[in-house]
């Protein structure tokens, strides 16, 4: 009967440190895809962003920038809807994620006008 708990133990040891080392990778894509974004090429900052995002889902920056980088590409000429949807989609979970930040909130409700 001890070796359950012990093994439940063990494993919540690890758990933690996991979760910081998703959310650093994460957050290393999103340092990338600024700078990407900042170079103008959006196409790989976009790559980085969905990186983060897959790496530490509950990183609402990472939704967060993916939202922000997302409107500016539905912002172009040749944006479909699903651009703006997925944008609309990516700011909705970083306020999901942290309610109380008004950067996020204030994106959110831009793009709604």
């Amino acid at each position: 009967m001890k070796r359950p708990i012990l093994l439940i133990s063990a494993c919540l040891l690890f758990v933690p440190p996991l979760c910081l080392a998703q959310e650093e990778v994460a957050r290393r894509h999103v340092s990338e895809a600024l700078a990407l974004a900042a170079g103008g090429d959006t196409a790989a900052a976009l790559a980085e962003l969905y990186r983060a995002v897959e790496a530490a889902p509950d990183l609402a920056e990472a939704h967060f920038q993916l939202g922000r980088l997302l409107i500016r590409r539905a912002s172009a000429k040749d944006a479909d809807l699903s651009t703006h949807e997925a944008a609309q989609l990516a700011l909705l979970r970083a306020v999901a994620l942290e309610p109380e930040n008004p950067v996020y909130l204030a994106e959110f409700v831009r793009l709604g006008e």
